[in-house]
């Protein structure tokens, strides 16, 4: 190594750019060490997982993130939730699993499609502030992938199967920080579903 000062060095703020830290000991051996053995590194991939486990009723319905029991209120579409992003991330691959024990139930002329939101914040950031921004799908979201290619889109001719379907973007989608993600359902009719079980896995990577 050539012999300059710590301070003729570049200054780097993101990981991505060191392979790890060197230093010496005694003054005799030049030693590395990786970032992954210092615990400097964040995990590049991820997986995130939005499920429901309420009927779906007519119109469009939350779901959860990650874990979380039923919202307070009446009626049959009370899994509204938000996921804070605290990193930039992208979405690469999603899959779509119907995961109760009996087959999905949609009655004739019942449609289901989903799509990927960010919540509307109260007060824009950063830091933004959702205080007094309701969880409802219904009000203060916003697209950020609309209906995924109606892939994941179900009907009758779905009914009593176990829906599993793989997705791969044509590119990532891009989730950013300070966000709130929701993931709604969207149902054409009237009827609510008397089976809820609907999982969505995403794998995701850090940017």
């Amino acid at each position: 190594m050539a012999n300059e000062k710590f301070s003729d060095f570049t200054l780097k703020t993101d990981l991505a750019d060191f392979d790890g830290l060197v230093g010496f000991d005694t003054g005799v051996r030049n030693l590395k060490i990786s970032k992954e053995n210092l615990g400097l590194h964040l995990p590049t991939r991820f997986i995130l997982t939005a499920y429901s486990i309420t009927p779906q009723g007519a119109g469009r319905s939350g779901m959860f993130w990650n874990g979380g029991v039923n919202s307070s209120g009446s009626g049959t579409s009370q899994d509204d939730g938000s996921l804070y992003v605290f990193q930039d991330f992208q979405i690469t691959k999603i899959i779509q699993r119907w995961s109760g024990r009996n087959g999905v139930d949609i009655d004739p002329g019942e449609t289901l499609a989903y799509e990927l939101c960010t919540l509307d914040p109260q007060v824009p950031g950063p830091p933004a502030s959702w205080a007094g921004a309701s969880n409802s799908p219904t009000a203060g979201n916003t697209t950020l992938v609309d209906n995924f290619g109606n892939i994941f889109d179900l009907n009758d001719t779905d009914a009593g199967t176990w829906p599993y379907v793989i997705y791969t973007p044509l590119a990532p989608i891009a989730c950013t920080a300070d966000t709130m993600l929701t993931m709604v359902c969207t149902e054409t009719g009237t009827a609510p579903q008397q089976n809820a079980e609907m999982m969505f896995w995403f794998d995701c990577q850090y940017t």
